[in-house]
């Protein structure tokens, strides 16, 4: 039966309260669903249900997805062999795909210490983990033609932390479990990057897969990148980030591009002393000064950097939020209400979520639907 009813009449302690609970009860749930899945399989009770595998049992008879029946299968049988895995994920210092991407790596005297260490670890940081027990070869530098694929999409996942994309052993957790097979050879030549004869060039919408390697700093640097990124780039894709960083390098150390400015600024004198016009965008800039709702670039650096390039939102918990995507420099007195744009004591970082609950909050919902609609129309329009 469906509680909307219910949760509607509920207030916002009490719904946070009963969701924390229900949270609880799923994390219960899941290790009875293990242990049944463990059950299940030892009685060979898929192959009496028409099904070849625990695998197909668990898309098949059960509804789960590929990637959901997988990493069940992988972490049912883990708690099998390692029983304290079922206290970890009852009690949520661990999640299933953390259980998924460890279970080939545990044993009987490492399992322990594994679990201690990946305990409240994203994906990502558990894959850096792994990578000390099997280090992988660095891939060579290299460019694959993929002829005229259609390019990612630019909407953003349901992940909207910010993190960069995950991809490395979690393959292995989102796929049948199977035994080893002796399939093709490891070191199979890719064909792809030998250009055929008469290659006429580069086509229009071609796209290529570009891999390499890079140490953990570049890593930092490519996130940090990508923070900054997301009001120009929502779904800051690699491509768009290198090559905003590229087009910033070459412009820094192209001559031609040097040339072209110099060319372009000495035309531009040369207009402006003929007419004895001057920049009128140039006087802002130089003067520093904020026009009205305009806020100096020097005193957005200082906000950004008191503080430290993340959401200053306390929560009624005293608890911060640590977004650091989608930021915005807040008045916390508005503009609109006589807040100044020169006093860094009145401008703070917010997220995107927290500004509009800020502004929501000061103006009201109404307000802020309308705001909403007319900057609908306005892209639509524009």
């Amino acid at each position: 039966m469906d509680d909307d009813f219910d949760c509607a009449s509920l207030s916002d302690a009490q719904l946070i309260a009963s969701l924390k609970a229900c949270v609880e009860d799923e994390r219960r749930q899941t290790v009875k669903i293990l242990k049944r899945l463990n059950e299940v399989e030892r009685r060979d009770l898929f192959s009496k249900k028409r099904y070849s595998s625990m695998f197909a049992f668990c898309i098949g008879e059960l509804g789960y997805s590929e990637g959901a029946a997988a990493r069940r299968i992988h972490a049912a049988r883990a708690a099998k062999n390692f029983p304290l895995i079922y206290r970890r994920l009852s009690g949520g210092s661990i999640s299933l795909t953390a259980v998924s991407l460890l279970a080939p790596h545990l044993d009987d005297e490492n399992h322990r210490g594994l679990l201690d260490r990946c305990a409240g670890k994203s994906s990502r940081e558990i894959d850096r983990i792994l990578s000390e027990f099997s280090p992988r070869p660095a891939p060579r530098d290299s460019i694959r033609h993929l002829g005229t694929a259609p390019s990612p999409s630019e909407i953003p996942g349901d992940d909207a932390s910010g993190a960069l994309p995950f991809s490395g052993v979690s393959d292995s957790a989102l796929t049948e479990p199977q035994p080893m097979s002796s399939g093709g050879e490891a070191g199979q030549k890719d064909d792809a990057s030998s250009a055929p004869p008469g290659d006429p060039g580069p086509k229009e919408g071609e796209r290529v897969s570009v891999t390499f390697s890079a140490d953990q700093r570049f890593v930092d640097r490519l996130e940090r990148a990508r923070q900054l990124l997301r009001h120009k780039y929502p779904a800051a894709r690699f491509e768009q980030v290198l090559a905003d960083a590229l087009e910033a390098l070459l412009d820094r150390v192209d001559p031609f591009r040097r040339e072209a400015r110099r060319a372009s600024k000495s035309r531009l004198a040369s207009e402006q002393s003929s007419d004895g016009s001057q920049n009128p965008a140039r006087a802002g800039v130089v003067s520093g000064e904020s026009s009205g709702r305009t806020i100096p670039a020097r005193l957005r650096d200082a906000v950004w950097i008191r503080d430290e390039g993340c959401c200053a939102y306390i929560d009624d918990e005293g608890r911060r939020c640590e977004s650091r995507d989608f930021l915005e420099i807040d008045h916390v007195v508005p503009h609109a209400l006589g807040g100044s744009s020169d006093d860094a004591g009145n401008l703070r970082l917010l997220c995107r979520a927290h500004n509009r609950r800020e502004a929501a909050r000061i103006f009201g919902e109404e307000f802020m639907r309308a705001a909403s609609d007319r900057a609908a129309r306005n892209r639509i329009s524009g």
